[in-house]
């Protein structure tokens, strides 16, 4: 009910306002980073066409150079060496920046929706290949195999800015410059990841599973189906809609990638799952309230119904009036009617 509903907002609400306020306090402004806006624009940068666009003077470093079919995916315009963003004066994630980059992405995204779409859904559809595809590019691919974890990406020297450097921060956050790999244990985890996996497909069949118990609630419920309230959608509907945003969001926002898929993967399995529950019988008695009847009224109902068909039946085979049906016998004496007459 909506109870459950309002705490479930205010679990998920509070760390939030939390974060906000440590955010605020440390940054000077409400907000949960100084680059959503920076990533806003990457997710543009596959399709946008200034000509099309025209933004103000102080946004046309964020064009894309290249042709549209020869641009890269959508995170590597911020990373790589030509990026628009060095167009732009200003640090990559400066909150002026970051402000700017929102606003041209937001042009983009008015101007060209059809082709902001087009992107979202080709790269959601990454999510059920077959096997994993290679984006954002090979080397990011490679980054979440295990069998590639003690191997330098970026080089250790390689400064970050405010006199530190990628192994200073390594040295800081965990206490050694480089991935220890400590045998026998890696080498099961190896073994793990290269046997045990789950294929993208097969995660958009779990997907269709749980779709399946929600058309499955609707048509149920009494005859009420859709317009029904209680139990609207079936237990699955709550974990089916949160996975989905959970492939989506990541993809409208930014880019594709295997880590964000990785979050959604219980919730699809969770959705999939309830599919096969049984109905709520709180449920099934709200759902006969809206069509006027209650729970036990149709249970009743129909049981009488069979057990007086049987008792007619059985009349008929001892030589009594078939159309006598005994009180008691499962049709429901009529007011005044005494068993034994």
């Amino acid at each position: 009910g909506w109870r459950a509903l309002v705490a479930t907002g205010a679990a998920g609400a509070i760390p939030l306002a939390g974060y906000l306020l440590w955010f605020h306090g440390f940054y000077g402004q409400f907000a949960f980073t100084n680059s959503d806006g920076i990533y806003l624009w990457s997710r543009t940068a596959t399709f946008a066409n200034c000509a099309i666009i025209r933004p103000p003077a102080d946004e046309v470093g964020f064009c894309p150079r290249q042709p549209v079919a020869q641009r890269p995916s959508a995170s590597t315009f911020i990373w790589e060496p030509s990026s628009p963003l060095k167009n732009v004066p200003g640090k990559k994630f400066s909150v002026a920046k970051n402000a700017l980059a929102q606003d041209f992405a937001i042009r983009a995204i008015t101007a060209q929706p059809g082709a902001y779409l087009g992107d979202v859904l080709h790269d959601v559809s990454l999510t059920f290949y077959w096997n994993n595809p290679e984006h954002p590019s090979v080397m990011m691919s490679h980054r979440y195999q295990f069998s590639y974890a003690a191997k330098h990406w970026i080089s250790p020297t390689f400064a970050l800015g405010h006199g530190q450097t990628v192994a200073s921060d390594q040295l800081h956050y965990g206490g050694a410059t480089t991935t220890q790999v400590i045998e026998p244990f890696a080498g099961w985890m190896r073994g793990y990841q290269r046997f045990i996996y789950l294929r993208g497909t097969l995660l958009g069949v779990l997907l269709l599973i749980g779709l399946g118990g929600i058309a499955r609630a609707w048509r149920g419920g009494g005859g009420a189906g859709f317009r029904r309230l209680a139990g609207w959608g079936g237990p699955g509907l709550y974990p089916w809609v949160a996975s989905v945003t959970l492939l989506l969001v990541p993809v409208m926002t930014a880019d594709f990638a295997e880590r964000y898929v990785l979050i959604g993967v219980p919730v699809i399995c969770l959705a999939a799952a309830l599919a096969f529950a049984r109905p709520d019988p709180a449920s099934v008695t709200g759902s006969a309230a809206a069509t006027g009847t209650t729970g036990a009224d149709a249970a009743t109902s129909s049981t009488g119904t069979d057990a007086a068909t049987e008792t007619v039946v059985a009349a008929g085979r001892n030589g009594e009036p078939g159309g006598a049906v005994q009180p008691g016998a499962g049709a429901r004496p009529s007011a005044g009617a005494h068993p034994g007459t």
